[in-house]
């Protein structure tokens, strides 16, 4: 290898620029025809040595190590992170950059790629010889989502705020001296790069060791205009060639005669092939700065005018130079300023008393084993040319919030873009932005804390769900992804919150996915998805020949994980409160007959198994004792006349006495329950039922993924009061049941005290694993404050009300969970907005279309192209 190395470095020499006679030009044409002018020529990088994961450059040796950027830091993080430059020895040059990429591709093609498979797709694949393309609703509905999402990486999807989608990763790197034949030094930066990577993940990120394939196509992204635009081919390392000439393409052209920028192309003048490319430099620092405020800088949290709608990177170089040489130079400095500060000018000029502070401070952090460093730190703009200006106006603004003095790097425009890319802080580079006073003294304590190592959190992972941060962040959401903890949900939303939007989204993405959805609702706000979806809406009003005898329900014993399960021993805990439920709707049966019950049902299921009905166990009571032997209870006198309108000859026979027969075999089932409220012990009982044959369901099914969805849950979450033990029983169980076996059950209300109303309430709520709040009232925010799910301070109590929307494009909710935390937008495209709607100017139409023969995407389609809609395709 090492040999290979020297060929192709030997074979191949590159003289690269005159540093300070090229750069000092401002007048700079890269023409793709002229060979020996390219951007390739330009870069430092030349071979790999894949044996020690090393980088042979023009003038040293480095590596690269990729990080996943954190959203938030703490002092201890900043102490383990200070260890970096502790390690490294003097004449290194250091970058990190956080880059906010458009390139979210993977993650949408692995979105696209979990919905389901058409039924005859094997069919298809063999007939055509290659995979088909899927043309069910779920696999349309999701290309048309990829499309909407890429559109949104150089362009706002919102006219009214700059809301671009991105994906924040950055990378650290570092270069010593040497060459590849040097192998004293490659063992040492192989050395270095393992403690280094060791300090990064002791300070909690997730790094990874570049090879040559990642920093060919990172360099290329910074080179190549249309890899911004989406024509984004994944390159692959060549051993055969250098590693400078891989990274541009061919036709790739760059214009840097304007001192204020470059124009980077590519194939032509098209617009979706150009970049107009603006390198800033910040010009002032602020008197105090702390790591965790470095996320403030990819975007105001609170102002969505101040983002910024381009990608960018945001760099900071350094330098640690000879340390004997440095400290001395300190001390002189030091010891100069306080003889200034200490004149009759500091009376006059009271920034000589500022400097000998600093210069005291820096002297001390010295003393202290800190090391002094040279820095600098620029911003690149790969910007849409109508946008450039908006967007250099933009981040101007954030930086100033923070204390940064952000300027136009002018005439240095293609130096910062340099010192923006990996591995090129090397000593001849150092040399010329000292010589040309670009360098501010720094030193190793202080520095750390302008590292860009802070940006938005980037989901739970899985994309089931999509999301989008206030900065642009796509959050990919999967309950499931909760591995080690629960996967239940509660969703709190106020009127015009988006809740019902929300809660179509869940249902409808984890159905795509192949699981198992199950809906109780009360409004009919889900009626149209799940027709669309193919699905089974269920309506219950009285005139319904629907038997939900729950006894007919009774789950088979089985085995899971060295554990029996089900059968009628598991199934009595939410049987026997949901009898006394029928019993006594608005207080609790006296504790001894209440135990009874249990001992009933299973008696009288083991000698009529699913035949069983409500009447059997009225019956056992009908002497007022169960057994003969026993002394007759006025208890179970009255116990058998309560029971006496759900068996039969009762008000209510019809619904209780029998089988079972309602279809449970579709994947989408919506129960609507909203005609029975009129009768709020019938609609209590059999909500309750519907709850049981749910987790039933995910009893059987447990290779599958499995939702449940009680919408409006207020009444169910109150009960009678805080003191309904029934409700109380029911509801925690069937919660405990559902985690148990690995389904999801989410329970959606407008406001966090209807939790809070019963003691059940309130454990499902801060049992929940996930909780998504939409805007709030200040008394809910209070209601959740005093929760054990929440530690509230007043950023989030701020930031949670501050959860708005934009009208007809997004709403804002606020996801709490312990895998993540964070502010996500659900965007939704015009084709899913018509899909969940539930207006009668959209069904009716809708309708129409599909009962002329066209499935729900043709409709949709044909819908949108007759207003006038077009989608990205």
């Amino acid at each position: 290898m090492l040999d290979q190395l020297k060929r192709l470095m030997a074979a191949k020499p590159i003289e690269l620029f005159d540093v300070s006679q090229h750069f000092a030009s401002g007048e700079v044409e890269v023409d793709p025809s002229d060979p020996s002018d390219r951007l390739a020529h330009w870069l430092p990088y030349r071979a790999y040595d894949k044996a020690n994961e090393v980088f042979v450059n023009e003038d040293s040796i480095g590596c690269v190590i990729g990080f996943t950027p954190q959203t938030g830091a703490d002092q201890s993080m900043v102490d383990s992170l200070k260890g970096i430059y502790s390690i490294l020895p003097d004449n290194t040059g250091q970058q990190f950059t956080l880059f906010a990429s458009p390139h979210i591709d993977d993650l949408l093609k692995r979105y696209a790629s979990m919905r389901r498979n058409d039924l005859n797709h094997s069919g298809v694949m063999a007939q055509f010889g290659r995979p088909g393309r899927h043309e069910n609703i779920s696999r349309s509905m999701a290309r048309r989502r990829f499309a909407f999402m890429k559109s949104g990486v150089m362009e706002s999807l919102v006219p009214s705020v700059p809301l671009m989608i991105r994906d924040y990763k950055g990378f650290f790197c570092f270069t010593l001296p040497g060459g590849v034949d040097d192998t004293s030094r490659v063992s040492e930066l192989s050395e270095l790069r393992d403690q280094i990577m060791s300090t990064f993940r002791t300070a909690g990120f997730h790094v990874r060791n570049w090879n040559a394939t990642e920093l060919i196509n990172w360099t290329a992204d910074f080179c190549n205009a249309q890899r911004f635009y989406g024509e984004r081919a994944h390159l692959t390392y060549d051993e055969s060639r250098l590693i400078n000439e891989q990274c541009v393409g061919p036709d790739a052209y760059s214009n840097w005669r304007d001192p204020r920028r470059a124009i980077l192309a590519q194939g032509g003048a098209e617009e979706k092939h150009t970049i107009d490319l603006r390198m800033m430099v910040v010009d002032k620092y602020p008197e105090r700065n702390a790591l965790w405020n470095m996320g403030m800088l990819i975007g105001d949290l609170f102002q969505p005018a101040l983002q910024v709608p381009c990608p960018y990177s945001i760099t900071l170089g350094t330098w640690i130079g000879d340390q004997n040489k440095e400290k001395a130079g300190a001390t002189v400095n030091s010891i100069k300023a306080e003889k200034d500060a200490q004149s009759e000018m500091a009376q006059i000029d009271p920034g000589m008393t500022k400097k000998a502070k600093e210069w005291a401070a820096t002297r001390k952090a010295l003393n202290d084993g800190r090391k002094m460093l040279d820095a600098y730190m620029c911003v690149g703009l790969y910007a849409n040319p109508k946008l450039a200006n908006r967007a250099q106006n933009a981040m101007r603004n954030i930086f100033y919030s923070r204390g940064f003095e952000l300027k136009v790097a002018l005439r240095r425009q293609e130096q910062y873009w340099y010192g923006s890319l990996p591995m090129t802080m090397s000593k001849g580079f150092a040399d010329e932005m000292r010589f040309n006073k670009q360098l501010t003294p720094k030193h190793s304590g202080n520095a750390i804390h302008l590292a860009p190592l802070i940006a938005e959190g980037r989901g739970t992972g899985t994309p089931v769900l999509l999301g989008v941060g206030r900065r642009g962040q796509i959050a990919p959401i999967d309950l499931f992804d909760n591995e080690f903890g629960g996967k239940n949900a509660s969703v709190v939303g106020a009127t015009g919150s988006g809740k019902s939007t929300l809660l179509q989204e869940i249902a409808e993405s984890y159905y795509s996915c192949g699981a198992k959805v199950r809906v109780s609702e009360k409004g009919r706000s889900f009626q149209k998805i799940a027709e669309r979806l193919n699905g089974q809406f269920i309506r219950f009003v009285s005139q319904s020949r629907i038997c939900v005898n729950p006894f007919s329900m009774v789950s088979e014993p089985m085995e899971i994980d060295g554990e029996m399960c089900g059968g009628i021993d598991d199934d009595v805990a939410l049987l026997q409160p949901m009898v006394a439920k029928m019993a006594s709707p608005s207080q609790d049966l006296d504790p001894a007959v209440y135990a009874t019950i249990a001992t009933v049902i299973k008696e009288e299921f083991i000698k009529k198994g699913r035949e069983m009905t409500i009447t059997d166990v009225r019956e056992r009571y009908r002497t007022g004792r169960i057994y003969e032997d026993r002394p007759v209870d006025q208890r179970y006198l009255d116990l058998y006349d309560m029971l006496a309108p759900w068996c039969v000859g009762g008000v209510y026979e019809k619904w209780f006495n029998g089988v079972c027969n309602i279809d449970f075999s579709n994947d989408f089932i919506v129960y609507e329950t909203q005609d029975l409220e009129a009768n709020q012990h019938l609609h209590g009982v059999i909500r309750q039922i519907l709850m049981y044959k749910t987790t039933q369901e995910f009893l059987v099914e447990r290779k599958r993924r499995k939702i449940f969805i009680l919408d409006e849950a207020k009444d169910d979450l109150a009960g009678h009061g805080p003191d309904d033990q029934a409700s109380g029983e029911f509801l925690e169980n069937m919660y405990l049941r559902v985690r148990k076996y690995g389904g999801s059950a989410i329970t959606a209300s407008q406001d966090v005290a209807h939790w809070m109303v019963s003691a059940a309430g309130r454990s499902i709520f801060n049992q929940s694993d996930f909780i998504f709040m939409g805007s709030q009232s200040e008394t809910s925010i209070a209601a959740a404050a005093k929760s054990e799910s929440f530690i509230m301070d007043d950023q989030l109590k701020r930031l949670i009300g501050t959860l708005s929307g934009e009208s007809g494009y997004y709403k804002e909710w606020y996801l709490h969970s312990k895998i993540y935390k964070g502010v996500i937008r659900l965007l939704l495209n015009p084709s899913k907005v018509l899909l969940f709607s539930n207006r009668a100017e959209d069904n009716n139409p809708l309708d129409e279309r599909m009962a002329a023969g066209m499935s729900t995407a043709q409709a949709i389609d044909d819908l949108l192209a007759a207003r006038g809609i077009t989608e990205p395709a």
